[in-house]
């Protein structure tokens, strides 16, 4: 028996260095992969459409942090809106059918003016090392249009009624 405890004292310190070492060495993405967040064009007041690309792979708790930027004229962002918060990730959780903006960044809600703009989320993995595991990508650029750009285009496409078709069209069903 105390051979036993003898040879299992020996290596249990090992084993637990060995589990640490790759705990380090793991990339962010031996817990989470996200490949891609898209964010749809909308109007002014209507929180804007996400599709996100992730994979879960192991359970974990982690802070994130989603930042909107508004681009400006040099070709530059500015923040338009930051969001943060902590989350308990299970390999079986889903994201909702509907997913928007204001799900991505609940509590907050961005209210973006007319403009472009892009998502920039990041996690910061709660693992036991001195190393932050994170994972963060950013979207593409995605509009957020004027309300009244929505009302003007369906105005200009209903001024086109099947009467305005030109005068060749009339000759050609005259000549019939």
């Amino acid at each position: 028996m105390k051979t036993l405890f003898r040879a299992f004292s020996a290596v249990l310190p090992w084993a637990l260095m060995l589990a640490f070492l790759i705990v380090v060495a793991a990339p962010a993405s031996f817990w989470l992969r996200v490949s891609a967040i898209r964010v749809a064009d909308t109007e002014e007041g209507t929180p804007p459409a996400l599709d996100v690309d992730r994979e879960i792979r192991r359970d974990f708790a982690a802070e994130w942090i989603a930042t909107v930027r508004r681009a400006v004229d040099h070709g530059g962002f500015i923040v338009a809106c930051t969001a943060t918060g902590k989350n308990d990730y299970r390999v079986k959780s889903e994201l909702p059918g509907r997913l928007d903006l204001d799900w991505w960044t609940d509590p907050v809600k961005c209210n973006l003016t007319p403009g472009e703009y892009i998502l920039t989320t990041r996690w910061i993995i709660d693992v036991p090392t001195p190393w932050d595991k994170v994972v963060s990508i950013t979207s593409n650029v995605f509009t957020i249009r004027p309300k009244e750009a929505l009302v003007i285009e369906r105005e200009r496409q209903t001024q086109v009624a099947p009467s305005a078709a030109s005068p060749r069209q009339h000759i050609g069903m005259m000549g019939d």
